[in-house]
């Protein structure tokens, strides 16, 4: 039969393995963040280039149409 004592050791082991999990999650859970920051920067600079790339396209294609008739 276990003492008190050999039970704490075997309690504080046990809680030293737990934090260690804990660290290590975190370490893993700033990394994921990190990397989702970044999609989501990229995700937003493409949004822009494609809204400024739109802008462009229907600007040009009004221009073009107004200086150009076609047809009757």
């Amino acid at each position: 039969m276990m003492d008190d004592h050999d039970l704490l050791i075997r309690m504080d082991e046990k809680m030293d393995a737990v934090l260690k999990r804990l660290e290590d999650n975190d370490t893993t859970l700033d990394d994921l963040e990190a990397r989702v920051d970044a999609l989501e920067r990229f995700k937003s600079a493409i949004f822009a280039v494609v809204a400024v790339v739109s802008f462009v396209v229907s600007a040009a294609g009004t221009w073009f149409m107004s200086h150009f008739r076609f047809g009757g």
